[in-house]
């Protein structure tokens, strides 16, 4: 007999994430940042998602850890910082950036704690194409 849950914990109460999905305020319930390991050739990334508390729904953000305090742009098929957003259960509508900015405001490697903005277009990869506006991001997290 082994317990288990069926929903995702809540977020930490220091960590922040909404984001307007198509002019709509998203805050999820649940929030959360880790670092990858490095596993040559892919280096070591921070990856930041905010989900529903069934985790069908969620957007999330890929950056190298390494990253300082600047501009970005979020492009899936540049591979390096991608934004993702997926509307449901359904992996066929998982859409990704294909265009959009991430702004890293400030980014402490010692009590690894980040924060920034972020927009992005998102699409699917696979016909038939849908597409999403996803604005007015938002994060301050610890990973």
């Amino acid at each position: 007999n082994l317990s288990y849950a069926i929903t995702l914990p809540p977020t930490s109460g220091t960590d922040t994430f909404n984001v307007k999905i198509a002019g709509t305020l998203w805050t999820p319930p649940t929030v959360v940042a880790v670092k990858t390991p490095s596993m040559p050739p892919l280096t070591s990334q921070i990856v930041i998602t905010g989900t529903n508390a069934s985790g069908s729904k969620a957007v999330g953000l890929f950056m190298p850890s390494d990253i300082i305090p600047g501009n970005y742009t979020l492009d899936f098929f540049g591979g390096t910082y991608i934004g993702q957003y997926n509307p449901d259960s359904n992996p066929s509508n998982s859409q990704a950036s294909t265009s959009g900015t991430l702004t890293i405001l400030s980014h402490n490697t010692t009590t690894r704690r980040i924060r920034g903005n972020f927009n992005f277009h998102a699409e699917t990869i696979l016909p038939p194409i849908q597409t999403t506006e996803l604005t007015e991001g938002f994060f301050s997290v610890t990973y």
